[in-house]
């Protein structure tokens, strides 16, 4: 949804922060921020680690630091009772790694989201009190403060009970030992906003002052992944420990999150929040969606880099499902809305859908949120005709969505099954056949305390620039401010009256552009729009390409192989003053022929039918008369037929064809071609590579390669690495020409090869997740793909 751009507000510089000398940039900032004296600007600028809070400001710590001594005295056994985020993943990582590291005996559970959900299941914590050994004491992070039951049980058997949480506070507490939340605190203290992960830190801490006499410095890293992940207002202590955390990560040394962000290809010297929100955290996060959230807190206590890598591989294939699935939901979810447009007229968007997948509805929703500028509340079964339907809310800022469910509730009994989170999100669980009695509920309680409207969203421009203004020393400037997020936005700058000049897919499947803006001086910068492709198709308006526009941006300093570039990052464009866009969509017919019951018959009788149709396969086909087969590079692609015999193994690829081909026509057959597995993988490029050094000279095309491998160019290279490691070949140099020239390798494996062997197998677990999505998915999901 297109924002209401707000001109920056001009601000007078009080002399005592203008004493500072800082940019001027940074200096507005911070006056616009509410920081206006050089004490505060020091402290903000530069947190001094040693002025963090004193974790017993938090009420009930001194009984639970008692109690935990008591417990290491006695050898008494511990149960850490954690969350499936990555905030409660975290968490319980730090408390068990930290109290097994001083020799307490430690035992930790994650509830499985689909049986237990959040919060502490009475049924299992029995299990563990009937167990042969039960707990003397039970610890929870990121959950717990309203778990009135469960705790009421564990007092009947003797069981001490610590509660370390941050999430909203009943109207009476749980009868724990102590209940260890900063919300107990003023508003205005340091650790009133820590995220769950954030508490136990602090436990741990006052833990360490008073029983073991250490410090927590090892862990965080921990603490920064759970805060960025989890959204938490940076002010306070929360961005002291996340600027700490920050600088740890980039040296990283625990092997599951050193594992991880080689998987991710991120430069760890340049490691920043952003990159903990969107390449680190969805990863573990796609755990507790999907799997079990017990095997990313493995992943971060794991003390082997071997170990930590395969671990690393599932999370990278688990992830690389999740986005699939994420993407199916989002348009069914879109689909509804555009259906029925009557959904947005209520304050608070409410869809369901049985199928979806219940682990990504909280994303879908958050980017509905986007879309549609209001609290969104997703459902998901996961099967058809499931009975009880769990929802993820996500709102928008100055709503609080947990308070309208819990006014739902109240006014609804018996409506809403179970529920629990914080002003900006909530889980809950509702009846499939009363989801539309809880969506006048919920609204009717939104309205009931105050929200109508949600107002119009709205885009704060920070300062105007010109193109040759986006410089390094401007990049350097803005990240004084750093690290961004809730509660200190990263700045948002605007340049007026450019034109499009230019734009390319970039990324495994083509999901990023990057565009070439130019100014009337002729004054050209590169813009960078992750994850803008499907955006961009779906809505060309999104970038008009013939007519001026004002661009809205952020910058940030890149190392680019050793060279320190500036980095601009796509925000938003709107057509510049008197400019109106027009953008034509393409329109394509999609035929689906996946349940064909012989499928090489099928393709006769349409190559009969269509003789100029193209063929999109890795192989010929026996026992038919071959059409054209897509290759590279042709001027004859074009043809009002397409036909996509072999799945794509990613979107660049797909929309490489579409754009190719142009076609009016798509037959949609979408083969597996059986070779996303290491081992067919390697075996049919060895093959290849072999012929070409018995019949062709040793040479082979990197283009020609990949069409017969069906896979993307890098995934091919990152194969042709993996026989070079493994000591068969000498690793080629592809020509100008685009020609590979092989020779025979030194016969003995490189100590990079299983590095290598990870890398590969990451690659190859997209494309086959990629494949599979278009193997299975409703074919109009996949029609609006090629939008």
């Amino acid at each position: 949804m297109p924002r209401h751009w707000i001109e920056p507000t001009p601000v007078e510089i009080p002399p005592d922060l203008a004493a500072l000398n800082l940019p001027p940039i940074v200096a507005a900032t911070l006056v616009r921020r509410g920081i206006t004296t050089a004490e505060a600007a020091r402290a903000f600028l530069d947190p001094d680690p040693r002025r963090t809070s004193n974790p017993f400001d938090l009420p009930d710590m001194s009984l639970a630091v008692e109690r935990l001594r008591r417990a290491f005295d006695a050898g008494e056994r511990i149960l850490v009772w954690g969350d499936f985020d990555v905030d409660g993943q975290t968490a319980t990582a730090l408390l068990v790694s930290a109290l097994r590291s001083h020799g307490a005996t430690v035992s930790y559970h994650i509830p499985d989201r689909e049986r237990e959900g959040h919060g502490i299941s009475t049924e299992v914590l029995t299990e563990f009190l009937d167990g042969d050994q039960p707990p003397a004491i039970l610890l929870t992070c990121d959950t717990g403060i309203a778990a009135h039951e469960a705790i009421l049980l564990a007092n009947t058997r003797g069981v001490d009970v610590i509660v370390t949480d941050h999430h909203n506070l009943p109207d009476e507490l749980p009868p724990a030992l102590a209940n260890l939340n900063p919300r107990r605190l003023p508003p205005d203290h340091a650790m009133s906003g820590l995220p769950g992960v954030g508490v136990a830190y602090m436990l741990m801490t006052a833990t360490a002052l008073k029983v073991w006499n250490g410090d927590l410095a090892a862990f965080h890293d921990l603490v920064a992944l759970g805060i960025v992940a989890d959204v938490a207002p940076l002010t306070g202590d929360t961005r002291t420990l996340l600027k700490m955390g920050l600088s740890q990560l980039r040296g990283s040394q625990r092997p599951g999150i050193a594992a991880l962000i080689e998987l991710s290809g991120i430069n760890p010297l340049e490691l920043s929040e952003e990159q903990i929100g969107f390449a680190l955290a969805p990863r573990l996060n796609a755990l507790g969606r999907l799997s079990n959230a017990a095997e990313g807190v493995e992943l971060l206590l794991s003390q082997d880099i071997t170990e930590a890598r395969t671990r690393a591989v599932s999370v990278e294939q688990l992830n690389a499902y999740r986005k699939l699935l994420t993407e199916a939901v989002t348009a069914a979810a879109r689909t509804q809305v555009e259906a029925d447009r009557t959904r947005l007229d209520p304050p608070i968007l409410v869809l369901s859908g049985d199928t979806w997948n219940p682990g990504v509805v909280g994303i879908v929703a958050n980017r509905l949120v986007d879309a549609y500028n209001r609290p969104v509340i997703i459902f998901g079964g996961g099967e058809q005709g499931a009975a009880v339907l769990k929802g993820s809310a996500r709102s928008t800022a100055g709503i609080d969505i947990t308070a309208a469910i819990t006014r739902a509730a109240h006014d609804n009994p018996g409506l809403i099954l179970r529920f629990g989170g914080h002003p900006m999100a909530a889980g809950l669980s509702v009846e499939r056949e009363r989801i539309q009695e809880f969506r006048g509920a919920v609204n009717r309680a939104a309205k009931a305390l105050g929200v109508k409207q949600v107002p119009p969203p709205a885009l704060e421009i920070a300062e105007w620039v010109t193109l040759d203004q986006i410089t390094l020393e401007l990049a350097d400037a803005i990240s004084q401010l750093a690290p961004f997020g809730a509660g200190n936005p990263p700045l948002t700058l605007g340049v007026r009256d450019v034109r499009i000049s230019f734009k390319q897919n970039l990324g495994r499947s083509g999901e990023h552009l990057r565009i070439t803006v130019q100014d009337s001086e002729g004054t050209t910068r590169r813009v960078l729009w992750w994850n803008g492709a499907a955006q961009a198709a779906a809505d060309p308006d999104l970038l008009p390409e013939e007519i001026p526009v004002d661009l809205a941006f952020t910058a940030r300093t890149h190392d680019y192989k050793g060279k320190r570039e500036i980095q601009v990052e796509w925000v938003e464009m709107r057509p510049a003053a008197g400019a109106e866009a027009i953008a034509p969509r393409r329109k394509i017919e999609v035929i689906d022929m996946r349940a064909a019951p012989d499928p090489l018959a099928a393709l006769r009788e349409i190559t009969a039918k269509e003789p100029d149709v193209i063929l999109y396969a890795e192989v010929n086909l026996p026992g038919v008369d071959q059409p054209r087969r897509f290759a590279l590079p042709l001027p004859q692609n074009k043809s009002a037929a397409l036909i996509i015999w072999t799945a794509p193994p990613s979107r660049r690829i797909l929309d490489f064809l579409l754009s190719a081909v142009s076609p009016q026509r798509v037959y949609w057959l979408a083969h597996d071609p059986q070779i996303d597995a290491l081992e067919p993988f390697v075996k049919r490029l060895a093959g290849l590579v072999k012929y070409a050094r018995d019949h062709k000279n040793g040479q082979a095309g990197f283009i020609e390669l990949a069409q017969v491998m069906a896979h993307e160019f890098d995934t091919v290279e990152s194969g042709l690495k993996w026989l070079h490691y493994k000591g068969l070949i000498n690793m080629p140099i592809a020509g100008t020409a685009g020609i590979y020239h092989f020779s025979n390798g030194s016969g003995i494996e490189s100590e990079k090869l299983p590095a290598q062997r990870l890398e590969l197998q990451s690659l190859l677990a997209e494309a086959a997740a990629y494949r599979q999505y278009l193997r299975t998915a409703d074919i109009e999901a996949i029609r609006r793909q090629m939008l």
